[in-house]
């Protein structure tokens, strides 16, 4: 693992009407860091975190062509699967790989 974890990374979503698929698929970030979000599929999409202490939500809800962000809410080491749901095809990452986020403190 490298000393460098992203203080501000960004998720993309895409979704075709068949699969929702999100890259980076595992996502590291340094605790208290702010993680944008951005739909660039087709429809609006909901991002469920199933830990609601990782971001101080369970969800997020973005429309077509739309950003959000949230704060991480953790210091410790830790990882979080979370989900996207296409509201308007009703598919989502299940169909798919898990995306999750792993939560890495910087080491000096």
């Amino acid at each position: 693992m490298s000393n460098s974890v992203p203080q501000n990374p960004k998720v993309t979503i895409v979704s075709d009407g068949e699969l929702v698929r999100v890259t980076p698929s595992e996502l590291f970030v340094a605790p208290k860091s702010s993680v944008k979000f951005e739909n660039l599929g087709k429809g609006a999409v909901t991002v469920l975190f199933p830990d609601k202490n990782l971001f101080g939500t369970n969800t997020l809800t973005l429309e077509e062509g739309s950003e959000g962000d949230l704060t991480t809410m953790v210091d410790q080491k830790s990882f979080y699967y979370y989900e996207v749901y296409n509201l308007e095809t009703e598919t989502s990452t299940a169909s798919s790989t898990r995306p999750i986020i792993i939560v890495y403190p910087q080491t000096t």
